[in-house]
């Protein structure tokens, strides 16, 4: 095998697939990029066991010229250092038995894996497929992926409910809900429930990706396509919760806070000033003359911001309740200008709107105790 490559285009693909390795893994094969080389193309392959990249360099004879065919399995660490140590024009070859990538002035000799190791990457047959704007799909992955839980083995996943013309992406850790309504140009004569970790997701659109994309899916397999390029997450086989119980009904909303972003975000952060390790409840009072903020770490001491440029409306004189610190931020962190805040009675839930990204909703509970 001996192949001659410019280093940036060479670089910039070696950057994108040693995203889907593994460093660390103890199964040496996802640690590694698998190279095969036709007279056509180089395909690099990659996976971590949980997403997976097949991507293709074709062969032009300036910037990409094979001298002998052949295939090596190579770690990508150390290949990835190796090529961004090198100038221009990088010869590799494997004459030796070794891994030799030279340019004029540097030289390294790596010890290449057995190609045995590698996890073979499955085919993926029978995908239903759509077109994508993937800069709405980022957004939408954006506005969810926080809400999702670190332990919980169901609600680390991300759901996609595909129904009609609408993608509904969710993310909840049972104490916050956040979903995103992403449209698309094709309709669905049944629906597609898939769940799909969140470490996986955020990976589907790397930063060579199009603005459009082919979104694929089947039992199995979740993932995008584009340019010799074909990203595929493996789906969960949990059964993600049902959570229409979090959804509001127009009838359940008894109290409208609508306030710009910006002034409750700076409310938030003058209030929690007074904070301790594992403390992140914040009280919350309004009533139609004032809004109040305040925090109560008894070791400590407690603060009390407040705040009359707002909109209320609700039958109840005062309304207050208790919220997650974090979660309330992270809620809010998708929106910008004005937002409503829409709470049913008690409160149970706080529903988050804003005009800023109108397929997105933000349901926070309030912390009890």
């Amino acid at each position: 095998m001996k192949i001659i490559v410019n280093k940036k285009k060479f670089e910039e693909t070696i950057d994108i697939v040693s995203r889907y390795t593994d460093p660390i893994n103890n199964s040496y094969g996802l640690r590694c990029i698998l190279f095969n080389v036709s007279k056509e193309k180089i395909t690099l392959s990659a996976s971590n066991g949980f997403i997976s990249i097949v991507k293709s360099l074709e062969v032009d004879n300036e910037k990409i010229k094979i001298i002998e065919e052949g295939d090596f399995l190579i770690n990508s660490t150390i290949f990835k250092n190796a090529i961004r140590r090198m100038s221009k024009e990088i010869t590799i070859s494997d004459e030796n038995g070794d891994i030799e990538i030279n340019d004029s002035d540097v030289k390294y000799n790596l010890r290449p894996n057995n190609i045995e190791i590698f996890h073979s990457i499955d085919e993926i047959f029978s995908a239903e497929k759509i077109e994508i704007n993937t800069e709405k799909f980022k957004k939408a992955i954006h506005s969810v992926i926080f809400a999702t839980s670190d332990d919980d083995h169901v609600l680390k996943c991300i759901n996609f409910l595909i129904k009609d013309n609408v993608i509904d992406i969710t993310a909840t850790d049972r104490y916050r809900l956040a979903r995103y309504s992403l449209p698309t140009n094709a309709i669905f004569s049944s629906s597609k429930d898939i769940s799909v970790l969140a470490s996986s997701v955020k990976d589907l659109i790397p930063n060579d990706c199009p603005k459009k994309a082919i979104l694929f899916f089947n039992s199995t397999k979740f993932g995008v396509e584009y340019d010799n390029t074909v990203i595929a997450a493996n789906t969960s086989d949990v059964t993600f919760p049902n959570n229409n119980d979090y959804l509001f009904s127009m009838k359940e909303i008894k109290t409208t806070l609508i306030i710009k972003k910006e002034i409750l975000v700076d409310l938030l952060n003058k209030a929690y000033v007074i904070n301790a390790p594992g403390y992140k409840k914040i009280s919350i009072s309004i009533n139609r003359n004032e809004l109040k903020i305040s925090v109560i770490v008894p070791e400590l001491g407690d603060s009390l911001v407040k705040t009359k440029d707002y909109e209320f409306r609700s039958d109840e004189k005062n309304v207050q309740f208790d919220v997650d610190f974090n979660y309330f931020k992270e809620a809010l962190s998708v929106f910008s200008g004005e937002v409503l805040l829409l709470l049913d009675e008690k409160p149970t839930k706080i529903l988050i709107l804003s005009k800023s990204n109108e397929e997105c909703k933000q349901i926070v509970a309030p912390t009890r105790g």
